[in-house]
């Protein structure tokens, strides 16, 4: 059996691209059924190495920005071994977590955890995928999956774990991330989207170019697929080795987690077509400070995937921005994450203050950045990594010659 793993940002179409997949007669897939089994990962990897012992269980994952802490344990993890051993009490204490998870998404997975087992997270990933194909499987599927939001960069960790898995990244514009969560409903810090969009558009920049995931990563943008459904999903076919389903892109053949019925899962309406109708509508909901405010944040990251900035000049943040933030107010963030948020304005000076020095350091040349003795350590806080960083500032240079 082969293995197929789906991540992103969330409101980027990771659902949409499920449903698709699980239409598929040949494919066994479902949503977001086992995400403490990462988080648990991380923290397993943490504590092997004298790290985060601070940090309560199971914490939402970091954006690893200004935090070497939390970089050092995104390094770790990235070289784990999947062989690690799970204690058993701890095993039950986790299957509880995947239930508790993933019954919103995936119940047929959450209502039998306890048919989960394995003495370690590589037989534990084996019994995950088994789950999914007895209960969301057709009985004669050749691949089987789940999708995963936030989780990006373990990738590397499970491509080169498991030689039968492969992995689709989904990247979405982040001005329409954003309008999607931040107009309608509970909203999340400006900053808190931003950095989290520019984390998993980096990995995913980075391990497309690893040669080793050359034919086990696949790329793919969510305007692509809305706009071009049919030519996309065959691409995708031909990456995961299946022939191309017309099931794929007729949303009546779409199920939720519980077998009925699905209809897109828009913030601006429901319909059971695959539509592009809404893509763009993040011109009209946001307003002129939150587009430039994303652009100036994520523009670099933005121009690794085709999105153009629609303002002039967003290269350079804006001293408005860092000493008059966008700040959405503590009583409309979602709930979970008002613990881990501060709506104070000289927290949010602070923080910003941290985007203008990120923002400076992209237009420096080598001797300047030199002379300030910016070191990796420093740069890999602010852009995860320096292979990363170099291709950007160069990308900066050769549009400041332009």
């Amino acid at each position: 059996m082969n293995y197929l793993w789906v991540t992103g940002m969330f409101r980027s179409g990771t659902t949409l691209l499920a449903k698709m997949l699980d239409a598929h007669p040949k494919i066994a897939f479902t949503s977001d059924p086992y995400r403490p089994y990462f988080n648990d990962l991380r923290d397993m990897v943490a504590r092997k190495n004298g790290l985060l012992k601070n940090n309560l269980p199971h914490m939402p994952l970091s954006d690893y920005f200004c935090d070497d802490e939390q970089l050092k344990v995104m390094k770790f993890v990235q070289s784990a071994n999947l062989d690690m051993e799970i204690p058993k009490g701890h095993l039950e204490e986790l299957k509880n977590l995947i239930a508790k998870r993933g019954m919103e998404f995936s119940p047929f997975v959450a209502q039998h955890v306890d048919e989960l087992k394995g003495r370690n997270y590589c037989e534990l990933f084996h019994s995950m995928m088994k789950l999914v194909a007895k209960y969301y499987g057709k009985g004669d599927e050749e691949i089987v999956g789940s999708k995963e939001v936030w989780c990006n960069e373990f990738t590397s960790v499970l491509l080169r774990s498991f030689n039968e898995l492969k992995v689709i990244n989904i990247i979405r514009d982040p001005r329409a991330v954003c309008a999607s969560r931040n107009i309608i409903g509970e909203k999340y810090p400006w900053l808190f989207l931003a950095r989290q969009w520019r984390k998993l558009s980096i990995f995913s920049w980075l391990f497309t170019n690893y040669r080793e995931f050359s034919k086990s990563l696949l790329v793919i943008r969510y305007e692509d697929l809305i706009q071009n459904p049919e030519e996309v999903s065959k691409k995708i076919c031909s990456f995961i080795g299946v022939d191309f389903s017309y099931d794929m892109i007729d949303g009546n053949k779409f199920r939720e987690g519980d077998g009925s019925s699905w209809s897109q899962n828009s913030s601006y309406g429901t319909s059971k077509e695959i539509s592009a109708k809404y893509s763009e509508k993040w011109r009209e909901v946001l307003n002129e400070d939150q587009i430039k405010l994303i652009e100036m944040l994520c523009c670099h990251e933005m121009k690794l995937f085709g999105y153009d900035p629609i303002n002039e000049g967003v290269d350079i943040l804006s001293e408005k921005y860092v000493y008059d933030p966008l700040i959405v107010k503590q009583e409309e963030l979602a709930e979970w994450i008002k613990q881990y948020s501060d709506t104070r304005p000289i927290f949010n000076l602070i923080e910003m203050s941290k985007e203008l020095v990120r923002n400076r350091l992209m237009h420096m040349d080598d001797n300047e950045i030199v002379q300030l003795k910016a070191s990796n350590e420093i740069i890999e806080s602010l852009f995860i990594d320096r292979q990363y960083f170099n291709y950007a500032r160069k990308s900066v240079f050769q549009e400041e010659k332009i």
